[in-house]
C-alpha cells in the first residue's frame, strides 16, 4: 500500500539519501582497502610493484562488489522497474483521456437564438434547437413539459397525482 500513498519505499533513512550512499561507498572502499594491505602484508615475499598493484585492485574490486550490488544496482533496478511500470500505466491513462476526448463533441461560442421561437440561426436558415445540437453532438431529445408549462397550458397542478387545479 505504500505505492499508492505515495511514501518512499526505503526504510533506513541512510541508504535513501545521496550522503548515505557516499558514507556507505567510503567506509567499504577504505575497509576494503585495509584488508587488502594486511593481506598483502601477510605474503611471504615481496611482490613486483606493477603485480602487488593488480592484486591490490582485484582484491578491493571483489571485496567492494557485493557492497555495491546491495546499495547501488538491486535499489537502482527496482526503482528503474517501479518506473517503466508507472510509465506504462501513465501511457494507458493518456491513451484512455484521447479516445474519451475523442467521443466528446462541445459546443461553443455564441449561438444566436430567436426570442419568440427558440430556433438557432444556422449560416443562412434557422433550424430548431433540438435538430442543431443532435447534429453537432452525440445529444438525443426526449420531450417533456415542466411543471409551470404543465399548469399555465393544461391546468395540471404541481402534485403527483396529475389532478387538474
Amino acid at each position: 500500500m505504500k505505492e499508492e500513498t505515495g511514501e518512499k519505499r526505503c526504510t533506513p533513512r541512510l541508504f535513501c539519501s545521496p550522503i548515505g550512499l557516499l558514507a556507505i561507498t567510503a567506509l567499504s572502499i577504505f575497509l576494503a582497502e585495509t584488508i587488502v594491505m594486511f593481506m598483502l602484508s601477510a605474503l611471504p615475499q615481496r611482490l613486483p610493484v606493477f603485480a602487488e598493484a593488480m592484486l591490490d585492485a582485484v582484491m578491493l574490486t571483489i571485496i567492494v562488489l557485493p557492497v555495491l550490488y546491495l546499495f547501488f544496482y538491486r535499489p537502482l533496478s527496482a526503482h528503474i522497474a517501479e518506473r517503466a511500470k508507472v510509465e506504462e500505466g501513465r501511457e494507458k491513462l493518456i491513451d484512455e483521456l484521447r479516445a474519451a476526448l475523442e467521443k466528446v463533441k462541445v459546443l461553443s461560442g455564441l449561438l444566436p437564438v430567436c426570442a419568440s421561437c427558440k430556433r438557432i440561426r444556422d449560416a443562412d436558415s434557422w433550424v430548431s434547437m433540438e435538430k442543431y445540437i443532435s447534429e453537432r453532438s452525440d445529444a438525443q431529445f426526449t420531450h417533456s413539459i415542466c411543471d409551470e408549462c404543465a399548469e399555465r397550458l393544461y391546468g395540471i397542478t404541481d402534485d403527483k397525482t396529475g389532478t387538474r387545479g
